[in-house]
C-alpha cells in the first residue's frame, strides 16, 4: 500500500440509524487493480475506528508523506524507505503468534482474509457486504473462506 492510495473519508456514525450517534475516523484505501478487478475498475475499501487511527498515527510517527506505507523498521528504530515484502509480513505475524503463545500452523498473512470472512459470517454481516470489504468478486470463492460451523450461522436459527 502506498501513501497515494490512502485518503481521508468522512467520519462514520457508530450507529447509522441514530442521528445523535458518535462518529469514528475513517479512511478510504484505493486498491489499485488487484487480481479480482478488471481494467477501469477502481476497487477500494474503508478502514474505520481504531484501524484508521492506527494507520494515521503510523504515517505521522514515520513521517510518511509519499511512497510505501508499511516500511522496514531497522534494529536501531529508524524507518527505512523500502516497503515490506509479503514474506516479511508473514514473518511478523508468525513472530507475534509465537509471542502470544498461539499455534503457528493456524495463521498466515493470507489467513487474515479468511479470518475476516469467517468473523463477518459469525457477526451476521451479509456475504455481499463482507465481499465489498474483502474485494472478492465471486460468491463461490468468498463463501469458501467462511470457516464457521454451519450450526453457528444465523440462517439455522431463523425461527428461534
Amino acid at each position: 500500500m502506498r501513501h497515494s492510495q490512502v485518503g481521508v473519508a468522512d467520519p462514520i456514525k457508530l450507529r447509522p440509524a441514530d442521528p445523535a450517534s458518535p462518529t469514528a475516523r475513517c479512511v478510504r484505501i484505493a486498491l489499485g487493480r488487484p487480481k479480482t478487478t478488471t481494467a477501469g475498475q477502481g476497487a477500494f475499501v474503508f478502514a474505520a475506528g481504531r484501524a484508521a487511527i492506527a494507520l494515521h498515527e503510523w504515517m505521522q510517527a514515520a513521517n510518511i508523506t509519499s511512497g510505501p506505507i508499511f516500511r522496514e523498521v531497522r534494529k536501531d528504530g529508524s524507518i527505512g524507505a523500502n516497503s515490506r515484502t509479503p514474506q516479511s509480513v508473514n514473518l511478523i505475524l508468525r513472530k507475534r503468534c509465537r509471542m502470544a503463545g498461539v499455534e503457528l500452523a493456524d495463521f498466515s498473512a493470507h489467513g487474515l482474509r479468511s479470518g475476516f470472512m469467517t468473523r463477518a459470517g459469525r457477526d451476521g454481516i451479509p456475504l455481499v457486504d463482507a465481499m465489498r470489504q474483502s474485494a472478492h468478486r465471486s460468491v463461490q470463492q468468498a463463501s469458501g473462506y467462511d470457516k464457521q460451523e454451519h450450526t453457528q450461522s444465523r440462517e439455522v436459527r431463523i425461527d428461534i
